[in-house]
């Protein structure tokens, strides 16, 4: 509670658990929703202003890299399980013949950013992806298994080398 110097919010991305919206498979949609829940906690009199972490996990933390890039005032970013360059994730998805959830994972990527009829592939997988260049500027714990079947852990590396380099504590 608020009274003991915390506040949890879980939100549910546009199209799961009971939120409105298609599902946009860690898109401009979901991003927004994010913000949007972060600019409603920044209006509440009882959270502090830089006290604000966000956490996501597998496409919540691709979700929340994007919404840390694009958004001033977080403390800190908590990314578990994630994918960091979309375009990579997607072409092992697709192509990977021992596990089905890649190809399932691929479909849904396909279905949700509405890929044949939104744009080009290159825009559609740059809005999703903080790889290579990211523009994390705040403190970020990455959390990602080695042996991770679904999201590649070499990603996970590269964006702590990345921050790392700029200057940024990851």
């Amino acid at each position: 509670t608020s009274s003991l110097g915390y506040i949890a919010m879980a939100v549910s991305l546009p199209g799961y658990g009971k939120s409105s919206g298609p599902r946009d498979f860690s898109g401009p949609d979901s991003q927004q929703a994010v913000r949007d829940v972060i600019r409603n906690l920044g209006k509440r009199t009882d959270v502090a202003d830089g006290k604000v972490a966000l956490v996501g996990v597998s496409r919540g933390a691709n979700v929340a890299a994007k919404v840390a890039e694009q958004v001033a005032g977080i403390a800190g970013v908590v990314l578990v399980s994630g994918f960091y360059d979309l375009g990579e994730t997607y072409r092992r998805w697709k192509t990977d013949l021992e596990m089905p959830e890649t190809r399932a994972l691929a479909r849904a990527f396909e279905e949700e950013s509405e890929m044949s009829h939104a744009g080009p592939v290159d825009i559609i997988l740059r809005e999703r992806s903080v790889l290579p260049d990211p523009q994390i500027r705040i403190p970020t714990l990455v959390l990602q298994g080695a042996r991770d079947p679904l999201m590649n852990p070499l990603q996970a590396e590269e964006l702590v080398g990345q921050l790392n380099k700029k200057g940024i504590e990851a």
